[in-house]
């Protein structure tokens, strides 16, 4: 659902001095919302932990971390109360009641979820009146795929592309030991089980399905990494100043979407 085996889990779309919790809290009052110290808050997708534990170090007291299985890699045995896992047969079902965040957030996890539509649906489930949800990805035409690191591997997935580049010596982390025949059986399983990019228009269609107030915030991203990323660091001033530029970001490196549910 979220995850694949052989593969980097966690893409760094940000340098790994990134705060994401200010970043996070940019795009929030770009759309004016002020998450407060004491709000619930649902890290989708949370993998080892590490922006669940981000939130707990900036005074957030009531965060806890999702995920499909136990990825945590725990501080203290005691933090297993920050973390929920799903049941085993209980796809998409997030272990909380209806109504139970203000906030949910994920960093380079939609990515990796299967089928969109019921993860979408169940983030809309617990989510309070008039909490929010953000998320960012990367974008499925980014020039190097990050997860297997071959070029445009999020669109052309074919045996003939993959085998070309692997031919070539293009590996990720886990494949360095590997033959180029291994290494295309590897990224082969990982496109179809552990990775999903949705074109534009599906991905629209399937947060408007959900929640009526949805936003594509690559600008505000932009303007909340440019200290953090070197991408952002050239791209923001840019974005600032030419007309649709913005638009081939979200096409070609990252996209974030922005949904807020209304108040009753």
């Amino acid at each position: 659902m979220f995850k694949g085996g052989g593969h980097p889990m966690e893409t760094t779309v940000l340098e790994d001095h990134q705060k994401t919790v200010d970043l996070n809290n940019f795009i929030l009052r770009s759309y004016g919302i002020d998450l407060s110290k004491d709000a619930d808050i649902l890290d989708f997708g949370c993998g080892s932990g590490r922006h669940t534990y981000e939130y707990l170090d900036a005074g957030y007291s009531r965060v806890v971390g999702f995920d499909v299985q136990d990825f945590a890699q725990l501080r203290d045995p005691a933090d297993h109360r920050y973390f929920l896992c799903q049941g085993l047969d209980e796809e998409y079902r997030i272990p909380a009641a209806d109504n139970s965040f203000d906030f949910v957030v994920s960093a380079s996890v939609f990515e990796h979820v299967q089928n969109q539509a019921k993860a979408i649906a169940e983030i809309g489930r617990v989510l309070k009146p008039g909490g929010a949800t953000l998320h960012s990805f990367p974008s499925r035409w980014r020039p190097i795929e990050p997860h297997i690191k071959v070029p445009f591997g999020g669109v052309l997935q074919t045996e003939f592309w993959l085998s070309i580049w692997a031919a070539l010596g293009v590996r990720n982390e886990y494949q360095r030991e590997l033959g180029a025949g291994e290494t295309v059986a590897n990224n082969l399983a990982y496109c179809a089980d552990g990775i999903k990019y949705l074109d534009a228009t599906t991905i629209r269609r399937l947060w408007q399905t959900t929640f009526a107030d949805v936003h594509f915030v690559e600008r505000a991203f932009l303007g909340g990494t440019r200290s953090m990323s070197s991408i952002s660091r050239v791209a923001w001033p840019l974005a600032k100043t030419i007309p649709g530029f913005e638009s081939l970001y979200r096409c070609f490196h990252n996209r974030a979407v922005l949904a807020i549910n209304p108040k009753e």
